[in-house]
This record gives structure tokens, sequence and C-alpha cells, in this order.
């Protein structure tokens, strides 16, 4: 069996949002952990505010996608 940190290398966690900027900062914080063991954290941002977002996601190593399709299952997709 592989050691869980090397299961984590190959998990990719998609967080989608819209304009919900305390909110996508503490799930970007609670995900820390998950980051120190190799995850990848990808940002879908599926409204405006690029800047707010890609600030947010910065300041927590997550990479940041823009959907310009609204809607939950368009940003799912892109993810």
């Amino acid at each position: 069996m592989e050691a869980p940190d090397k299961l984590l290398k190959q998990v990719s966690i998609i967080i989608c949002t819209v304009a919900r900027f305390m909110e996508l900062e503490r799930c970007l914080h609670s995900l820390k952990p998950f980051q120190e063991g190799g995850a990848e954290v990808i940002v879908v941002n599926n409204g405006q505010h690029h800047a707010e977002v890609q600030g947010i996601a910065d300041r927590h190593a997550a990479r940041v996608v823009d959907e310009p399709r609204r809607g939950l299952g368009s940003a799912r997709n892109c993810g």
C-alpha cells in the first residue's frame, strides 16, 4: 500500500467560487494540510473579481482558472 503523502501527490482539489471571498479564504486555509502532503488545489472563478480571487489563491498557493460560462456545472467541468 502506498504512503498517504504519495497518494496526495495524485490528488487535485477543485474549489468553485463566485464572489465569496471570506469563505474562499477559510476554505483554502483549511486545505493547507493536504497541500503540504502534495495535493494540488485549483480555484475555479465563476464570476468577475479576478484580482480578488487571484490574491486569495496566491496567499494559499492555489492555482486559479477562470470559467466565463455561468453555473456550477460549468465551473465543475472546467476544474
